[in-house]
């Protein structure tokens, strides 16, 4: 198997963890203690989850976790398997994966979109070489149907022909209303149907043929609102470049060392920036999701390793960005009002002065009385400089 085509990117879009971008393939641990993929999120356990690559997706496995671990919003119990685009929620972390795509010269995109009518709910599936079809997990095309086998069918592609292979499954498959036996050539349009499942495949044409979507929907990542657009990209304009202008139009400050990259919420395709637009092959109405994204030339495989390693360019479990400055507010003065510590002093010693001369002026006549009257003096003037130095340190605070 093609190893770049295992190849899968984790990406935290919400949480404490938020913006981590990691590529994996293999077998991985994530968590927040001895893990390859580490968190700082507290909620998340030491070894939360393991993440193993496979031919159909990566088999995600609860590692005996406090929270657990939900799928597209549903918990997992012991295993499941999840595919790009499925979205993973470990602790307060919220994830989604995704598959960096892979161009050729010609700028045809490394996977096909087959169209699945599910009940009410329309998608579609990546194929790249081989997508089986069935009720076992491992499956990437799952079908949760009691005719259906746990290994039913294959759908098989060389460049752009596409075969379907019935695995001798129970109750057949059919295309177009036919049961086929072994293998049969597919074309543009032909319905597949797996036993008596509701669920269709339709073989779409070929994306090549399909020129650049124009209209689509976007979204800033971590945030709900969608907008409908319609783009006008002129020819040779790479992702980039137009990811850092729909960041523009969605009002995201203007930083030339921002690297805004786009991926599909539908199948978790994860473009090169450098590559042109239009090998990013999106059908209308597709929802694109922009968010600041490395670009990931070529993703760094991480090769399984015995828990507690040293793991390079992974962060610390409780890592935090390093202090550059330390913003404080300036010192809050006195208040100027008359309940201040400093004028109830004032004002307590010149009452004592004044009851004291007014006493001695008994004994002593008018000349205490004078005495009174430059104490209770002295004690206005100490109560009127202090509230003028009170009100002098409030305006220099304000205009701090």
């Amino acid at each position: 198997m093609d190893p770049t085509a295992a190849t899968y990117v984790l990406r935290v879009t919400s949480g404490p963890d938020a913006g981590l971008h990691v590529p994996f393939t293999g077998q991985v641990v994530v968590g927040r203690g001895e893990a390859d993929i580490r968190l700082v999120d507290p909620a998340a356990s030491r070894r939360h989850l393991i993440l193993d690559t496979m031919d159909q997706g990566v088999r995600v496995t609860d590692a005996d976790s406090r929270s657990g671990v939900r799928l597209n919003g549903r918990h997992v119990r012991n295993e499941a398997v999840a595919r790009p685009g499925d979205t993973l929620l470990v602790g307060d972390d919220e994830m989604v994966l995704l598959a960096p795509m892979r161009t050729d010269p010609t700028g045809d995109a490394a996977s096909y979109l087959l169209h699945l009518a599910r009940g009410a709910e329309p998608a579609r599936v990546p194929l790249l070489a081989e997508l089986l079809v069935g009720r076992d997990e491992s499956c990437g095309l799952l079908v949760d149907d009691a005719s259906v086998s746990r290994r039913h069918a294959a759908i098989r592609r060389q460049g752009d022909a596409l075969t379907v292979v019935d695995l001798e499954s129970r109750n057949g498959t059919t295309v177009n209303g036919r049961r086929i036996t072994g293998s049969r050539a597919l074309r543009p349009g032909d319905e597949l149907r797996f036993g008596r499942a509701r669920d269709t495949v339709v073989v779409p044409e070929n994306r090549g043929s399909q020129g650049v979507a124009t209209e689509l929907r976007i979204t800033l990542e971590g945030e709900g609102a969608t907008w409908s657009v319609h783009l006008d990209v002129p020819a040779g304009r790479s992702v980039g470049s137009v990811a850092s202008a729909l960041a523009d139009f969605l009002g995201q400050p203007s930083d030339p060392c921002a690297m805004w990259g786009v991926y599909r919420a539908d199948d978790g395709a994860l473009p090169v920036r450098s590559d042109s637009w239009e090998s990013f092959a999106s059908a209308r109405g597709d929802l694109i999701v922009v968010a600041p994204t490395p670009d990931l030339e070529v993703p760094v495989p991480v090769s399984p390793r015995s828990p507690g390693s040293d793991t390079v360019n992974v962060r610390p479990r409780a890592s935090r960005p390093p202090v550059l400055a330390v913003v404080a507010l300036p010192r809050p003065p006195e208040s100027t009002s008359m309940r201040g510590r400093g004028v109830l002093w004032q004002l307590a010693g010149g009452a004592v002065a004044i009851v004291a001369a007014v006493a001695l002026s008994f004994t002593f006549g008018p000349l205490a009385l004078v005495g009174a009257v430059a104490g209770a003096a002295a004690m206005a003037f100490g109560v009127v400089g202090e509230q003028s130095r009170r009100r002098h340190q409030l305006a220099a605070y304000r205009a701090k």
